[in-house]
């Protein structure tokens, strides 16, 4: 039975009484003659399966009659395909589009548009969707003249978006994952029960895959079934980065069965897709403590960096994130997930995509931490994923700011104790009060809850400051007021260990300082900015081709005509900033113009004092950035001297208070 077949039985089902051919042919863009073709069809399609309730009428159109055997007969008949109907009919046709272009060869304009039942202008608004959808994946998609639409691609990556797809498109239906779905879409009869593959594993290595990776392993080793009868051959870029013990033995025995299961012989490049199918899929649990352990020892480089990054980033935005569990989680499976990637070198350069920006500060703070990852595990990381590394901490930075646990200690009586707790309530909505007490038992609830705040209209000797605010039982607005301070000094700025940083002496130097007319190019101040860092000793002559390198992966421009171009820390000898004023902006990336660059030759893990004096750096950085007036006074410096003097003025102690 044809797609738009089903399409019209599924509207007859839905329709209340006759449905005219207009009606029809309106929703799915397409003429009344063709309507009437296709119910000719139809209606010899149901009584070949016994079901002989479709009736018609003149003027009235055409209806659905049936008994309650045939009805269920329909629902099961339209549930066996509903993910084919989801493909035509989510997205207004994009999702067809994308079907036909990730499992068929090619496709043309005419084509399109009878498989999406849309016009010429309908089926190209489609492709413009798909083509962005596709360019997300890698993939490229072209029209050419005699050869029609195609698309462009390395197989692993249209193996993936084929996963998306299948997901996509399920999760928009409302219809169930499993083997038979996968099946449907690959239009196979069977895949030799792959489902069994991941449930060995688990079986074997004690564990359990999450539901959707669970899928995925089923999916994907259905794609490498489907290329392996096509004939595809292609070269996957694993990287020089070797794979865990884990992955390797679970790969193999994934080879191992599948060549058993489907009497196939995998080449060594479909082999490397298989260790980074299998490291690339989630874990939910261990049912043997052993596995566990193994897993965490294979993966604590990782798990080690995170507690540092996270560290470095709240050091720069002045908060304590480093005990939000949410946020060290699901850094943990990012960073693993990117390394695995990193590993198997599947990542590109994304720079030609649309990425949510996000907060700036918060963005800056998290291209920092990211140094650690270049320097610990050659990883470099892209725009999109310092992006979306830093909407995890914007969120653990709302957490923190609205989850601070707080009591109140009022020996009044308990009248006038609720009283003043519900007017803190409403002009402290972010605080969360965990407790009422007596002071007598102020210390021993602190003892044995986490407390942040405890508000007292007592006084207390023996509580830190940090965690004090003492007010009347009146709650007045100067008693607002101090809890208001109180909040943003200890709570929204302050990093306990980190306020008693020096100015910035060794990083920046007089000769270090240039000031250029702007009519070079940015490789020019880039190759002049770079030589001046060596003739001082601080680089290499290979930091330049790291710098460049760098650029290709991703734009160093960060906001406000300021970039901070850097390059690899292997090939950084002493840790120095190269400065550039420039009277005309230099087009740096896109539609991005630079006129101050920051060439920083760092190293995070060299010294602790100069990881505290970047830090420094990038808080003051990120406070003048912030202030217009002070950012035009700091471009409008002439001297080499006044520009250093500026600089040790913006990173000295409480100049943000």
């Amino acid at each position: 039975m044809q797609e738009r077949c089903f399409m019209i039985l599924n509207l007859l089902r839905e329709a209340d009484g006759y449905v005219t051919a207009d009606a029809l042919a309106k929703s799915l863009h397409i003429c009344s003659r063709s309507v009437r073709n296709d119910m000719t069809q139809l209606k010899l399609q149901l009584e070949r399966l016994g079901i002989n309730g479709l009736s018609s009428k003149t003027r009235n159109g055409y209806r659905l009659e049936l008994t309650d055997e045939q009805w269920k007969r329909v629902d099961a008949l339209l549930s066996v395909d509903k993910t084919q109907l989801s493909f035509s009919r989510v997205e207004g046709g994009k999702y067809r589009v994308l079907e036909l272009l990730l499992k068929g060869n090619g496709v043309n304009l005419r084509q399109l548009k009878q498989e999406t039942y849309s016009s010429g202008r309908e089926a190209t608004e489609y492709l413009n969707d798909a083509r962005q959808w596709l360019r997300v994946h890698n993939i490229l998609l072209h029209r050419r003249k005699g050869q029609g639409i195609f698309i462009d691609g390395e197989r692993h990556w249209v193996r993936i978006a084929q996963w998306n797809l299948y997901r996509e498109c399920m999760h928009a239906s409302g219809a169930k994952m499993d083997n038979e779905s996968i099946c449907r879409f690959f239009e196979i009869e069977h895949n030799y029960n792959l489902e069994y593959i991941p449930k060995r594993l688990e079986k074997k290595y004690d564990l359990y895959f999450s539901a959707e990776s669970y899928i995925r392993i089923i999916f994907l080793l259905t794609a490498v079934l489907m290329d392996y009868r096509r004939k595809f051959s292609y070269h996957f870029p694993m990287g020089e980065f070797r794979s865990t013990k884990m992955e390797r033995s679970m790969s193999i025995d994934c080879i191992q069965w599948m060549q058993e299961m489907c009497g196939v012989c995998l080449d060594l490049e479909e082999r490397s897709f298989f260790k980074f199918i299998i490291a690339s899929s989630e874990i939910m649990h261990f049912r043997s403590r052993q596995r566990q352990v193994e897993f965490e020892y294979e993966h604590k480089p990782v798990q080690k960096l995170v507690n540092n990054m996270i560290e470095v980033v709240g050091s720069v935005l002045r908060t304590d994130i480093s005990a939000d569990q949410v946020l060290i989680q699901s850094w943990e499976q990012y960073l693993c997930a990117m390394s695995t990637e990193s590993r198997y070198g599947v990542l590109r350069s994304r720079g030609d995509i649309e990425i949510p920006q996000g907060n700036a500060p918060i963005r800056l703070a998290c291209w920092l931490g990211s140094q650690l990852l270049e320097e610990k595990l050659g990883m470099v990381t892209t725009e999109r994923e310092i992006s979306c590394l830093a909407q995890h901490v914007e969120a653990a930075v709302r957490r923190r700011r609205r989850n601070i646990k707080a009591i109140l200690v009022c020996n009044e009586n308990p009248g006038a104790v609720r009283l003043l707790a519900e007017r803190l309530h409403n002009a402290f909505p972010d605080l969360q009060f965990i407790e009422n007490c007596h002071s007598y038992h102020a210390e021993q609830i602190i003892r044995n809850q986490n407390v942040d705040l405890v508000i007292s209209t007592e006084t207390l000797p023996a509580m830190p400051r940090s965690k004090l605010v003492t007010i009347g039982a009146a709650l007045t607005s100067g008693d607002i007021a101090v809890i208001q301070n109180h909040i943003r000094q200890y709570f929204r700025e302050d990093v306990p260990g980190l306020t008693g940083l020096q100015p910035i002496q060794t990083l920046f130097w007089e000769e270090l300082v240039l000031f250029l007319s702007g009519n070079e190019s940015k490789n020019e101040i880039l190759h002049q900015m770079a030589s001046l860092l060596a003739s001082h000793g601080a680089v290499d002559k290979m930091f330049i081709k790291s710098v460049l390198q760098r650029e290709k992966i991703s734009s160093t421009y960060f906001e406000h005509g300021v970039a901070i171009p850097h390059g690899f820390p292997e090939f950084v000898r002493q840790p120095m900033v190269a400065v550039v004023f420039l009277k005309k902006p230099v087009r740096w990336s896109g539609s991005d113009w630079a006129d101050v660059i920051f060439m920083m030759a760092v190293n995070m893990d060299s010294q602790f004092e100069v990881q505290k004096r970047i830090i420094s750096f990038y808080r003051g950085l990120i406070q003048t950035l912030s202030q217009p007036e002070a950012l035009q006074r700091f471009k409008h410096l002439t001297t080499p001297r006044g520009v250093i003097d500026a600089i040790n003025t913006m990173m000295a102690p409480n100049t943000n208070k």
